[in-house]
């Protein structure tokens, strides 16, 4: 199935910055940082063009790059593998990347060139194919109005909440209603599933070849 990028850049839009962003941010709870973030974006800039891009394959094991969460002391270019990761792509004016897990930014949400942050986190020939990463592109605005997450994924056991966390959640609620909305976007069901074949909400899956040659070719 032949997938093509919901982008593109218009010679008349007019230049806007894209700088330094304040949003609240916790570690290794990506999906909530990227909601927050988008909605700091929007909220300032409701024309801002923002794509969630989530990160998976079918094994759940992504290897990035440049990554602030490595614990290797002998990897130079501080790899980490996932089970998913979740970034902005800000194409408002140019290409640029939001990730405050990436060592390719400042501790800050500050932007970086897009196409020097997919070349540096991710490699076409870099290792075993199950590492090989998958994107699924959401438009910022639709996430916001559907994603909703009860931090059930981070439970130390599932069926035995009190034992808490395996990382410390953010201080604020739970993103979305306490009860689950039904056809609200799912982050494992549905931002996740990248089977070629679903259509969610108009997001498309893509390749790290398609990413590269749609982007930056």
């Amino acid at each position: 199935m032949t997938q093509t990028l919901p982008i593109s850049l218009s010679s008349d839009t007019e230049a806007r910055a894209s700088g330094q962003i304040s949003a609240a941010y916790t570690p290794f709870y990506c999906e909530e940082n990227v909601y927050k973030l988008l909605e700091a974006i929007l909220n300032a800039d409701e024309s801002r063009a923002v794509y969630a891009i989530f990160i998976s394959n079918q094994t759940r094991s992504v290897l990035l790059r440049e990554q602030r969460a490595s614990s290797s002391t002998s990897d130079d270019r501080h790899s980490v593998i996932w089970d998913y990761h979740v970034i902005v792509l800000d194409v408002t004016n140019s290409f640029v990347v939001y990730d405050r897990d990436s060592l390719l930014t400042a501790e800050t949400y500050s932007p970086v060139d897009a196409q020097h942050y997919f070349e540096h986190t991710f490699e076409a020939h870099y290792g075993p194919r199950q590492y090989e990463p998958t994107f699924r592109l959401f438009d910022g605005t639709q996430l916001l109005k559907r994603f909703q997450s009860n931090r059930s994924h981070m439970l130390v056991d599932l069926n035995a909440p009190e034992k808490g966390y395996w990382q410390t959640p953010p201080s604020y609620a739970c993103i979305g209603p306490e009860e689950p909305i039904a056809d609200a976007l799912d982050l494992w069901r549905d931002c996740l599933d990248i089977s070629q074949q679903r259509d969610i909400d108009g997001s498309v899956v893509l390749t790290l070849q398609m990413i590269v040659e749609g982007l930056f070719a």
